[in-house]
């Protein structure tokens, strides 16, 4: 951090904090009187019962393809090495050999190097047609030509969640009339500053989802609750 910049990111850090210790506050205050109205104090019980009372906070949005015949595409957004391009290959396995669904690969990551290349070699593993575009113009261009395809999924190169995102070439995808799901992708193990700050810039995206990757890196999953309870994002899915 700049000399400048400390200040604010302390600031963050405690204001925060304070969300997360009255998040497990509330959480304990709805137990603690579903507890008194039921005359129960066993521990399986409580424990049972706060597994309602956190359920009870967290939204999800339910499977990427549904019913056959409908057409869905996913843009997905996020920081970074969170495993965006790895994701976008497991679903595009999933649905396209487990369910045996037609999938389409776009890619709009052209900075990174040898993104592409990564991208395609899952790409030809999977029998997929994957397209390249550098810019929203053609990112359209080649989901018209895929418009078979039930799935579409779009790749993006990753933006930092500390610098103005609002340039960002996909937001241009989203402003438009085709209709689309927008994954924000982030690490499971991500500080919840850093967590609060991605979504922050995300949410005036319509049909924002919260993708979390990694849950195999992070014994803690306190961020990812208080994410989705603090901003009503639902969740779509889990990567290890």
């Amino acid at each position: 951090l700049q000399a400048s910049e400390a200040p604010v990111a302390k600031r963050l850090d405690a204001a925060v904090a304070k969300t997360e210790h009255a998040t497990a506050e509330a959480c304990l205050r709805e137990l603690r009187e579903t507890l008194v109205e039921q005359g129960t104090s066993q521990r399986n019980s409580s424990l049972q019962l706060l597994r309602t009372v956190l359920l009870d906070r967290v939204t999800t949005a339910g499977p990427l393809l549904s019913t056959a015949g409908e057409q869905k595409i996913a843009l997905f957004v996020g920081p970074s090495g969170v495993g965006k391009t790895s994701t976008i290959a497991k679903l595009a396995t999933h649905y396209g050999i487990v369910e045996q669904r037609s999938v389409a690969l776009i890619t709009m990551d052209t900075y990174r190097p040898a993104a592409v290349e990564h991208l395609r070699l899952y790409a030809e593993v999977l029998g997929i047609e994957l397209a390249v575009a550098a810019s929203c113009e053609e990112a359209r261009a080649a989901i018209a030509q895929a418009r078979e395809a039930e799935l579409i999924l779009i790749d993006t190169a990753g933006f930092n969640p500390y610098e103005p995102i609002a340039a960002q070439r996909w937001r241009g995808l989203v402003n438009g009339a085709l209709p689309m799901e927008v994954h924000l992708v982030m690490a499971a193990g991500t500080r919840v500053p850093d967590i609060v700050v991605s979504t922050s810039q995300c949410v005036d995206v319509p049909s924002l989802r919260l993708l979390f990757t990694k849950l195999d890196e992070t014994t803690g999953y306190g961020g990812i609750f208080e994410a989705t309870h603090r901003t009503g994002i639902p969740l779509s899915y889990w990567g290890t």
